[in-house]
């Protein structure tokens, strides 16, 4: 078998080891790690590290994974993160983005569909290039109108934007997004409430437009216009407006609630954007943001809506079964471990028991079968 130290280095990295931790698994010195990991050793015990990763050993083998780096990711900084955090981050998404590589080549699904800036918006002025502004163009190219959006993963999904769970011993990252080989990727939290969720989800789509090839390093900048993106694209001003037919000195916080339901966005976000579009006072929204918050909706959403699910996920699951095929033949097929698969999956859609299924497995087919996504 052919070792790749490359893979070597990329198990250490997930697992947030350093050299002299891996060292010390192995009983060697760190020089012999970082022998390993240059290739300077013909015969490296192949066996103890697919044992100590829990992977195949076959995984030690194969070519090159995706290269990514943490300057690529819409990422928070790293001064509260953590190199090593961001680079075991990181180390999870390559191999992610290798099973997403394995999942276009095997199965057919949706194109890629994200205009960039410049497709939204004409530089004839300052504003035009306003976040609140790109948001509304982007609704109109996806035909979205003026109402609220029913489910903000599948229409993601639908127009060839991957989204991945973040293992959960990360998810103090937080949400982030990125592009590789011309596809937009998205991890999220999937612990959250969902209508913060579908607001991560928004704001990483503002990213992914705004901040296309810029290192953002989760720059208060950056964060504000993606913030100022989701919040247009999930609750448009033209539509919002209409729904409150009263005075803003009318308004009561129990309309808040209807209207947060109707829109399926927090309490909080919804006091935030009626703020900025000048629908309630000053007086208001400090007031309100008191009362929720001693209500725990700065936590989470009480009277929450129900999490929304990846239908590219569900259907991948669903045809994988009617193939008679496991994750375990997913992680053999793809070549990426399947806690990893697992991880990728959780939160998203309901995961099968990772055992070999033992049946026939499935012929080629002369077309590779169509993932549905509908919205």
């Amino acid at each position: 078998m052919t070792f790749n130290p490359n893979r070597l280095t990329l198990l250490r990295q997930r697992a947030g080891m350093t050299k002299e931790a891996l060292a010390h698994k192995c009983d060697v010195t760190r020089r012999t790690v970082t022998d390993w990991e240059s290739g300077n050793v013909a015969a490296p015990p192949v066996e103890l590290f697919a044992d100590l990763f829990e992977v195949d050993v076959s995984f030690l083998s194969r070519e090159d994974p995706p290269d990514l780096d943490h300057r690529d990711l819409s990422f928070r900084a790293l001064s509260s993160v953590g190199a090593r955090k961001a680079t075991r981050v990181v180390a999870a998404a390559r191999m992610s983005l290798e099973f997403s590589q394995w999942l276009d080549e095997h199965y057919r699904t949706p194109d890629v569909d994200l205009p960039s800036m410049e497709d939204l918006l004409s530089p004839l002025s300052a504003d035009d290039y306003s976040p609140e502004r790109a948001s509304k163009m982007l609704r109109q190219i996806w035909a979205l109108s003026d109402r609220p959006i029913k489910n903000m993963m599948w229409l993601l999904e639908r127009h060839g934007i991957r989204i991945f769970s973040i293992p959960r011993e990360d998810r103090d990252v937080d949400a982030f997004s990125f592009w590789y080989s011309g596809r937009p990727y998205i991890f999220i939290n999937t612990e959250k409430s969902a209508e913060r969720l579908r607001f991560d989800l928004a704001h990483e789509l503002g990213h992914l437009i705004l901040h296309k090839g810029v290192s953002t390093a989760r720059e208060r900048p950056y964060e504000i216009q993606a913030n100022q993106f989701a919040s247009g694209f999930l609750m448009p001003a033209a539509g919002l407006l209409a729904q409150v037919s009263t005075a803003s000195s009318q308004l009561r916080l129990q309309d808040i609630h209807i209207m947060k339901r109707s829109w399926k966005v927090s309490a909080v976000a919804m006091v935030r954007r009626l703020f900025d579009l000048g629908a309630i006072l000053d007086w208001h929204y400090r007031n309100w943001m008191v009362d929720l918050s001693s209500r725990g909706y700065r936590r989470g959403e009480p009277d929450g809506i129900h999490p929304e699910q990846s239908r590219l996920i569900t259907s991948l699951l669903a045809q994988a079964r009617q193939d008679d095929v496991g994750l375990r033949e997913m992680s053999q097929k793809s070549g990426v471990p399947i806690r990893t698969i697992e991880q990728a999956f959780t939160g998203l859609a309901v995961v099968p028991l990772a055992v070999t299924t033992g049946g026939p497995q499935p012929t080629t087919a002369s077309v590779a079968p169509r993932l549905s996504i509908v919205c």
